[in-house]
């Protein structure tokens, strides 16, 4: 019956959502399709960027650009010290701007800065809000470098991200065919996925390109491709080996798509250009069947070729001289990095023969934990909490396929979009769309979902708790069976001060499957609400069950030290700073 319905839908939004040009600027045109803005921009990359600001002004105030000029203010606000100082706040944010963000400002190519000029011209907004924005994913992960080990608050505040790509041809599709399918997960949650946008460029010179991205994001380096039949989608890892005398990473992957013309010539790029950050990079050249993952930092490169019918990449290195560099900040973190890759290698298995897009967007949607193999609605599941983007490409059908929806995007329809730049418009085309995974249609588990992400929007935007327990408590009453919910929120309510309640919370918790991560905070957070409640026997006993659960990672090791060494306070559960995707400790 659900399908039924959700074909009547389709069919319904279809015949009353045809595509039209709903603006022009120059020679740039403007389509709204599906929800999704598809934007055509010629000429020069200046006035390919005052096309892109122009049309899509109003988006770009309510997209990604103002909520990143802000993230850096909203991760020194989670040190403690910095928190309850306006003083030193400031002289963290003065030391940050002078040594990260202006020099990698400076390292923008000329060519990338003259798009971001365009883009502030015609939106509006701020030429420093586009530079800003430009330079953050790697200025996070400097920071992320310079405070690891220091502060665990601000650090995995930019680890909350993570991508998955895949790569299939030859006897593992249907026809032979290559299919791309690749998610985009980053801790943008509402502001990216408002306005899923298409950008197909035809610059004066060079090759025509196109990029999945959103309002305000002038790039093809994150997820794109280009009429040589190019594809590459970025993914990021943290590590210590960073510099800012690097080549931010948006410009430098939006080199690598406006200029190659195929792997080879991509590897080569990227061998000349020294990045600034931890990255890795999943190109794929449907002319010559081929497909490598080019995993790079400032100290090395090394190159995964595809052997067989098959490649996918996450985020960890593969190589091992380049792993010894890469930070993991938590044991969260790291199951969920190398769990989701053991889940899409199971599923492209499961698929082997039968991969097409539809069954690419199903795999792109999965929501089942591959460490305790329960279907769950945000953690280690390809789905992501924050997946704002996802695509399955058909580069020989000339198709490419959006996710409309919100945030996870994976769980909703995808647009079927064409691959041709030779099209002046789509405005005639009748909207069609693959089903996507089949999660949303489980309704209290998705509805559960959603719940979770209000709740996580609200703790993020507002720190509202009270807000927050409500939609939580609205979560665990429709999926009862997901204790990392319940552990969410016996987290938020412990912060509020609720400590029984905080309690009977974590003991449901612990009634429910949890992988031994889990298991340990939320014995470790039982222990802690005892200790607020003044009773240090039954929060000693709490805490001496950890160690007899399994090994521990170096951050719980350091939090199960202290809680042995004294009793944790009220005071210390205000400073509790939880983080929603992983369920990790701070």
């Amino acid at each position: 019956m659900k399908r039924i319905l959700f074909i009547f839908l389709v069919t319904f939004w279809s015949l009353s959502a045809q595509a039209e040009v709903v603006a022009r600027h120059g020679e740039g045109t403007l389509e709204i399709i599906g929800g999704v803005r598809v934007l055509r921009l010629r000429g020069t990359p200046y006035e390919m960027g005052k096309q892109h600001g122009a049309l899509l002004a109003e988006e770009i105030r309510q997209g990604p650009v103002p909520y990143f000029v802000g993230s850096i203010d909203r991760a020194l606000e989670r040190i403690p010290l910095l928190r309850k100082s306006e003083i030193l706040r400031e002289i963290a944010k003065s030391a940050a701007q002078n040594i990260l963000f202006k020099p990698l400002q400076l390292n923008l190519p000329k060519y990338y800065r003259e798009g971001l000029r365009g883009m502030a011209d015609g939106s509006g907004l701020s030429l420093d809000a586009f530079l800003t924005a430009s330079v953050l994913p790697d200025a996070a992960m400097l920071l992320a470098d310079t405070l690891y080990g220091r502060s665990f608050a601000a650090t995995s505040s930019f680890q909350m991200m993570g991508c998955t790509t895949f790569v299939a041809h030859g006897p593992a599709t249907t026809t032979g065919e290559m299919i791309i399918g690749r998610n985009l997960d980053y801790p943008i949650v509402g502001y990216w996925d408002r306005y899923p946008t298409i950008i197909y460029y035809e610059p004066n010179e060079g090759m025509k390109y196109l990029a999945v991205g959103a309002p305000g994001i002038n790039t093809a380096g994150i997820t794109g491709l280009n009429e040589a039949g190019l594809t590459l989608t970025l993914h990021n890892h943290s590590g210590k080996s960073t510099t800012a005398r690097g080549i931010p990473i948006v410009a430098l992957t939006n080199e690598v798509i406006r200029q190659s013309h195929d792997i080879d010539e991509a590897i080569a790029m990227l061998r000349r250009l020294k990045p600034a950050s931890n990255w890795s990079i999943n190109l794929s050249h449907w002319p010559s069947r081929t497909a490598a993952v080019v995993e790079f930092s400032p100290s090395g490169m090394a190159v995964r070729k595809m052997e067989g019918n098959i490649i996918a990449q996450t985020n960890f290195f593969h190589n091992k001289n380049l792993r010894t560099d890469e930070i993991f900040i938590s044991q969260g973190i790291e199951d969920n990095i190398f769990t989701r890759y053991e889940r899409v290698m199971e599923l492209l298995d499961q698929q082997d023969g039968s991969i097409d897009p539809a069954s690419a967007a199903v795999i792109l949607g999965d929501h089942v934990d591959a460490m305790t193999g329960m279907v769950r609605g945000a953690g280690r599941v390809l789905a992501a909490l924050t997946n704002i983007t996802s695509v399955v490409i058909a580069p020989e059908r000339k198709k490419i396929y959006v996710a409309t929806g919100r945030a996870p995007v994976s769980n909703s329809p995808y647009l079927e979009l064409p691959l041709e730049w030779d099209i002046t418009s789509t405005a005639e085309m009748t909207p069609q769309y693959l089903e996507g995974n089949t999660f949303r249609f489980d309704e209290a588990k998705f509805e559960a979902l959603q719940q979770y992400i209000r709740a996580y929007k609200i703790i993020e935007d507002n720190g509202n708790l009270n807000e927050a327990i409500a939609h939580l408590q609205e979560a665990v009453r429709l999926h009862p069976d997901d204790g990392h919910y319940w552990l969410t929120l016996g987290v938020i309510a412990l912060k509020e001060g609720e400590s029984l309640q905080a309690l009977s919370y974590f003991q449901s918790a612990l009634q429910r499957e949890l992988a031994l991560t889990q298991q340990q905070l939320t014995w470790l957070y039982q222990g802690r609400a005892f200790d607020v409640m003044g009773d240090r026997r039954s929060a000693l006993a709490a805490y001496q069950i950890i160690p007899t659960l399994g090994a521990m990672d170096r951050v719980l090791k350091e939090r199960l030290a202290s809680a042995l060494r004294r009793s944790f306070t009220l005071e210390d559960a205000l400073d509790i700073d939880f983080q929603f995707e992983f369920f990790d400790l701070r």
